[in-house]
């Protein structure tokens, strides 16, 4: 970066003027593109050809263009939570799942696998659903430590097999059919909870 670049970028961080801001902002979107650029033009090189990519919505097999959550199973099957409900993609078609599969939600935010291969669903209509392989079932342990369960954002696993949940209303683990709850009350910034990182696992 030249120093005129420097000092227009320090000059307009602490103003308060449309101009100078505006210019910032211009400046920085001119930077993060130039980067993205250049990390495509690497990848493309080190990969020895063309990236190429497809689009996929309603029209392939999607239930919704609107995609929420992501995940690949351990067999290899991509899973995608949209605003319209829950589907299995095995690289060639979409499968559906729907209340005639036995799932009662349609608006999924969060997919997680754990240790056994069970699909977490985190739905924003029916809260938390498991998927052994072969039914759908609500998580209904005691869903009276889960005041809002219908407001999940996230969920992950840990190494040792918990389930972490990220709600509207706080931070959850479920440890062997156990339900605990953190809050503000135990440290956390705030009790909206909408991405958790293993950082164990990185």
């Amino acid at each position: 970066m030249s120093k005129s670049l420097q000092s227009v970028t320090r000059l307009t961080l602490g103003s308060d003027a449309d101009t100078p801001n505006c210019l910032y902002l211009t400046l920085k979107k001119t930077r993060i593109a130039l980067i993205v650029a250049i990390l495509v033009i690497l990848a493309t090189r080190c990969f020895g050809g063309i990236l190429n990519f497809r689009k996929y919505s309603s029209n392939e097999g999607l239930p919704d263009g609107l995609v929420r959550a992501m995940l690949q199973d351990r067999e290899g099957y991509l899973w995608f939570g949209t605003q319209g409900g829950l589907c299995r993609f095995d690289g060639i078609s979409f499968t559906i799942y729907s209340k005639k599969d036995g799932l009662k939600a349609v608006i999924i935010r969060s997919l997680c696998e754990d240790l056994e291969g069970n699909i977490w669903i985190g739905s924003r209509d029916n809260g938390l659903i498991v998927y052994d392989g072969k039914d759908f079932r609500p998580f209904t342990t005691n869903l009276d430590e889960i005041p809002n369960p219908n407001f999940i954002f996230e969920i992950k696993t840990d190494s040792g097999g918990d389930i972490w949940i990220g709600a509207k209303n706080g931070l959850y683990r479920i440890s062997e059919g156990v339900v605990n709850r953190f809050t503000n009350d135990d440290g956390l910034p705030s009790t909206s909870i909408k991405s958790i990182y293993d950082t164990a696992s990185s």
